[in-house]
């Protein structure tokens, strides 16, 4: 199991770095992106929630789900926001998030998804 997870984890990474390229290409060229739906902390794990995670949104499903989490500060801003991976039958894993990914996901979320940056338009 521990293989498989680190399979997805580096699969995950590898999607997460493409997506942001392609993220960026396509807001860049038609001014705003979609995502699937928003999630609130009842769609999110335990665990996450626990962490502080307390919604998101799905990018995309199938094999290859993939979505956004968030943490907000006691201001509703992000504080923290993390990229997660799934495949069929197999738990989301975060994959590696660098601060730089960080700002660029919270910036794309800002400008073309949030009004006063936390609430999904």
């Amino acid at each position: 199991m521990a293989e498989t997870l680190e399979k997805l984890h580096v699969e995950g990474t590898k999607y997460h770095k493409d997506y942001l390229k392609e993220l960026a290409k396509e807001i860049k060229e038609n001014g705003k992106w979609y995502a699937l739906e928003k999630l609130d902390h009842t769609r999110l794990t335990r665990q996450d929630v626990k962490a502080g995670y307390i919604e998101g949104i799905l990018i995309s499903w199938g094999g290859g789900a993939y979505r956004w989490i968030w943490s907000t500060d006691e201001n509703g801003l992000i504080k923290d926001i993390q990229a997660q991976y799934q495949d069929w039958f197999m738990p989301f894993v975060n994959v590696a998030t660098t601060k730089t990914d960080q700002r660029l996901m919270i910036g794309f979320l800002n400008s073309c998804f949030l009004d006063d940056q936390s609430k999904l338009i």
